[in-house]
């Protein structure tokens, strides 16, 4: 690539200069299509990812064509310019990167004739021809009537009229007359209108000529600048503030009075309102200021004006000197949240990078209506700075909000090629092409990539419940497409399930336990992520783990409680310990020492074992009064707040506990915090033990069942004694406790971890049914059939537990020889079973009773109580399910064996 202090090498007395941002789409159309050919055209590429630049690049090697590149993005004016700044030959002439110009070499031999009259001062293309979804509209504007102009004529003409023509584009103009003229990066829209009127009233002798020969071709998309769709409240300012510069400058040829300049103004706002369905309230905001009054706007579009205006008034052009002065004497408004937003994004996209990310920091993803949009700023920041791990997780975080958010698709898409992750960026375009939709796409230049791997995984979760996705989803983003769907109704869902290929279960709760009992789940991979309580529910019991592909929990000893209730559960489902992991980012490290200061973090309710934390308080106070206990989280029992609050008292503690109510920012909370306190009966986990140890901070953990398999020995104590003597003992390292969580608990094993699970339970291939001919026998128990055959795919033996639903078969089961995915279909089930000479004597409701009632004495008979007991539980008695009459047939036959 060149370097910016290169010059492309160009024997072109007329180079087209092309200024782009991340937009080569169109340029590579073009020049395939022969557009270019023999045309010499200069890129300037405007500090584009390095995935586009390497596209530009690879242009040059066709002949004619060179490319330049800014360090740093500073809009279309500033990219031109540079582009301009580099060239050789003495005359250029600008094009869109979306646009292409035709019968330029009878153009470029007319316009240089022509030029070599100093009296002229540019030359036009004689019409600009409108395209739309590459078709030709007719012509939009006929410069032929600007032939013979002099530079006021058009200056008055361009200022009255409010209308550019487009005439920057495809007018051969002269380097030297034209550098000095070029906008600043303040203007990223209408930097046209300001170049032409700075040099018309330069020159206003000069003459504007409009050759004979040459069209320029102007594309009208989604995605052009000046589409409705990207019209601001900051760019409706700058195109006002461009028509204040014209107006401006036309004053220093002829006379024009103040109510005149306002009045154009006026005129101008009305057409904007009129095209983009605003401008009037910013011109109500410009129009105060240029009164001399203070604008106190109502409106939305008036307060983003206004803030736009005070945000960049040091920006603003010589010509609105007077504007600049008002606003200097005018007090710094108070934004909002919105408002806050508003004016990063135009502050980003006026190049104040500095200004953008003071401006987000008035707010927080918390405050805003579309999380999203707020991320999408905040990865551009981190863009421009070039911290692009932080840009990935910016829009990573927009897209857990919102998976179809077309500008973090978009975004995401362009880091991925940026950094050689040329799958994943074909992934998130497609995705964004599902998002705009295939007109939207085709209109933007966009083509979706074939034959792309992109794994459906809906997270389904109960309301309130959500907490632990957000940096899991996070980071599957960019490798699946990943969604959350927060459930209340069976019809959500089933609606999430519709939409995935992989249904994860956050909490093996009611989500899980009915649709494990459905035929939805049939051609899915289904995963459940078990935390802890639920092992202490009934919840596990009702769930049809034969309906469930995988079963991960976040601590290995749930896999020995879960089995003692449950046994043969690992036949049922694939059983794997992941453990939780913590974002070490998120939780800076520090080295620290010994202190006073304790934290106590989460909801308080009676498992977290609450007035241990106050007994081991009274003995740290004894010792010194400078320990303070702090407290951050919330009642959950009213009956233990009240206890809370009196034990406080009783002991003396007022003082020294300090209640900081719920936060959310738990690495802030513990900035200043040497010890983190667990007083728990019992933690899966202990989320905060982690984060503490993080940031080097020292844990102090109750010996919880099962807590030396989770923690060091060191960090654990049985008594309030063993509590006291280690915080008050000198041994403290910090490193350690962050070292333990990141070879133990870190994201991203825990990621890598989910990704190899998802993988292992993907359904990779088409669904076979098991035909009646490669089923050899088929053995009826209570709930379900024990089913032995020969898989479809690879003839290997079968043999798998058939669960059923009102005399249907549900589930499916997958081959450990080949992978291939089973399912038996009903009529061939049926069959199966007639064959094997069971018949219905009874209905469902019918049968169920019949069994309930002969199961009262199963203890009576041994065969029964084979049959129907799993751990000494009577099945039968807890059944809410009907049983179909097949197996109430095989039980009565048993029983009268029994007999």
């Amino acid at each position: 690539m060149q370097t910016p202090s290169q010059r492309p090498e160009t024997s072109a007395r007329l180079t087209v200069v092309m200024h782009t941002y991340e937009r080569p789409t169109f340029l590579q159309r073009d020049i395939r299509a022969g557009r270019w050919q023999g045309v010499p055209l200069l890129i300037s590429d405007d500090a584009s990812s390095a995935a586009v630049q390497e596209q530009l690049r690879d242009l040059t090697a066709h002949p004619g064509v060179s490319m330049v590149a800014r360090p740093e993005n500073g809009g279309p004016a500033q990219a031109a310019a540079f582009g301009v700044s580099r060239l050789d030959s003495p005359l250029f002439a600008l094009c869109g990167d979306d646009d292409y110009l035709m019968g330029f070499p009878e153009f470029a031999r007319e316009a240089s004739t022509l030029l070599e009259d100093p009296g002229v001062l540019m030359v036009a293309m004689p019409q600009l021809h409108l395209v739309v979804d590459e078709v030709v509209q007719g012509v939009q504007y006929d410069r032929q009537s600007l032939d013979g102009m002099t530079g006021q004529q058009l200056l008055r003409e361009l200022v009255f009229g409010g209308e550019m023509k487009a005439l920057q584009a495809g007018t051969a103009l002269r380097r030297h007359d034209a550098l000095p003229h070029f906008a600043s990066s303040l203007f990223r829209t209408s930097e046209d209108f300001v170049l032409i009127c700075r040099m018309c009233a330069s020159n206003p002798g000069g003459v504007i000529r409009t050759a004979r020969r040459g069209g320029y071709y102007r594309r009208k998309h989604a995605a052009s600048l000046s589409h409705g769709s990207n019209m601001d409240s900051g760019r409706l300012v700058v195109n006002l503030v461009a028509q204040l510069v014209g107006a401006r400058l036309l004053q220093q040829v002829e006379d024009l009075d103040e109510p005149t300049v306002l009045g154009l103004l006026r005129q101008r706002a009305q057409v904007l309102q009129t095209a983009y369905g605003g401008g009037l309230e910013a011109m109500g905001v410009l129009e105060s200021l240029l009164s001399g009054h203070q604008p106190d706007p109502t409106s939305q579009e008036g307060r983003e004006a206004f803030d736009f205006l005070l945000t960049n008034q040091d920006r603003l052009p010589l010509e609105a000197a007077t504007l600049r002065q008002r606003l200097a004497g005018v007090r710094t408004s108070t934004l909002s949240t919105t408002d806050a937003v508003q004016a990063a994004n135009s502050l980003l996209q006026a190049g104040d990078v500095q200004g953008a990310a003071a401006a987000l920091r008035k707010t927080s993803e918390q405050d805003v209506a579309d999380p999203a949009a707020y991320y999408a700023i905040q990865a551009q920041i981190a863009w421009s700075c070039e911290a692009y791990g932080s840009a990935v997780k910016s829009l990573c975080r927009g897209l857990v909000h919102n998976p179809t958010h077309a500008e973090c698709l978009h975004l995401l898409a362009q880091v991925a090629l940026a950094v050689g992750e040329e799958a994943a960026a074909d992934r998130l375009r497609n995705r964004l092409i599902a998002s705009i939709g295939p007109e939207e796409a085709r209109r933007s230049g966009l083509e979706p990539s074939p034959n792309v791997d992109d794994l459906r995984v809906a997270f389904i979760v109960s309301e309130g419940l959500d907490q632990f996705l957000t940096d899991v989803i996070r980071e599957l983003v960019p490798h699946v497409d990943a969604r959350k769907f927060v459930v209340s109704k069976p019809s959500e869902i089933q609606a999430a399930a519709d939409w995935a290929d992989v249904c994860w279960f956050e909490w093996c709760n009611d989500p899980l336990v009915w649709a494990s009992r459905q035929d939805l789940l049939r051609n899915k991979a289904t995963i459940c992520r078990l935390h802890r309580y639920e092992t202490f529910t009934e919840m596990p019991m009702q769930v049809h783990w034969e309906n469930v592909d995988a079963l991960t929990v976040v601590a290995e000893h749930l896999i020995d409680l879960l089995q003692a209730r449950i046994p043969g559960l690992e036949k049922r489902t694939l059983i794997r310990h992941i453990p939780n992991g913590v974002d070490l980012e998120r939780f800076a490290f520090k080295e620290r020492e010994a202190g006073f200061e304790i934290a106590l973090i989460g909801y308080l309710h009676g498992r977290k074992n609450p007035q241990m934390a106050l007994e081991i308080m009274r003995k740290l106070v004894d010792r010194d009064s400078r320990y303070r206990l702090h407290v951050a989280g919330k009642f959950q029992d009213p009956a233990l707040k009240l206890f809370w609050n009196h034990k406080i008292e009783r002991l003396g503690l007022t003082d020294h506990v300090v209640m900081h109510g719920w936060i959310s920012d738990v690495a802030g909370f513990l900035e200043d915090k040497q010890y983190v306190l667990s007083a728990s009966l019992h933690e899966s986990f202990g989320y905060t033990i982690a984060e503490g140890m993080a940031q080097g901070i020292k844990p102090v953990v109750h010996h919880f069942p099962f807590a030396a398999q989770m923690w060091p020995e060191e960090v654990l104590f049985d008594t309030v004694d063993d509590a006291v003597s280690m915080i008050t003992e000198s041994r403290y390292d910090s490193t350690a406790y962050r070292q333990f969580v990141q070879d133990q608990y870190s994201l991203d094993s825990q990621i890598r971890q989910i990704r190899a699970l998802i993988e292992a339970v993907r359904p990779d291939r088409e669904v076979m049914e098991l035909a009646m001919t490669a089923i050899d026998r088929v053995s009826p128990r209570l709930i379900n059939a024990q089913v032995d055959g020969r898989c479809p795919g690879c003839r290997a033996n079968l043999s798998f537990q058939q669960q059923t639903i009102a005399g249907q078969p549900v589930g499916r089961m997958r081959c450990n020889a080949c992978a291939t995915t089973v399912h038996v279909p009903a009529d061939t089930y049926l069959q199966a079973l007639s064959r094997y000479e069971r018949s219905a004597r009874l209905s469902p409701k019918d049968a169920t009773a019949e069994i309930r009632n002969l199961s009262r004495n199963w203890h009576r008979h041994p065969l029964w109580e084979e049959l129907l007991s799993v751990g000494g539980v009577n099945l039968a008695e807890c059944m809410e399910w009907e049983i179909v009459p097949e197996f109430t047939q095989a039980f009565l036959n048993a029983s009268e064996v029994q007999s």
